[in-house]
């Protein structure tokens, strides 16, 4: 899900070549983003439940910042996966939790992570102060090209 678009933005600079998708459930966010001019072309913007989304093809970079509430973070991440391409990368930032949680979801991610030769990595305390959040969060790298 895109949020305030910060990461579509951000993407397009460094790969203003690249098809970007971004998915977006949240009605407001939706329309601010498909309303901003810097998003307006090259960026493919979809209205939906990212756990719902089937696309027709896998994606080589997939880069995510999704909601932590009830390991939404860890539902979104597993459904990644499933839509990377064979030789794709995903990046995500995610709830420290998924770090040491025991229960059988976050296991599972884990597993499949440390499988596809992945990790996880605690990010400092204040890595988003400047977004006026003080949540710990955690980066989940997976880069099947290795």
């Amino acid at each position: 899900e895109f949020g305030d678009g910060r990461i579509l933005k951000a993407l397009k600079l460094a790969a203003p070549d690249a098809l970007i998708t971004g998915i977006e459930l949240n009605d407001e966010r939706f329309l601010a983003v498909k309303n901003d001019s810097v998003l307006s072309t090259g960026v493919e913007l979809v209205h939906t439940d990212f756990l719902g989304y089937q696309p027709d093809e896998t994606f080589d970079v997939i880069v995510m910042n999704p909601p932590f509430l009830k390991r939404s973070d860890v539902k979104h991440v597993m459904h990644a996966i499933a839509m990377l391409a064979k030789r794709g990368r995903l990046q995500a930032i995610l709830s420290a939790g998924v770090l040491f949680r025991e229960d059988t979801l976050t296991k599972a991610l884990r597993e499949r992570v440390k499988q596809l030769g992945g990790q996880i990595s605690p990010l400092p305390d204040d890595t988003f102060r400047e977004s006026g959040t003080k949540v710990k969060t955690a980066r989940l790298e997976i880069d099947l090209r290795r």
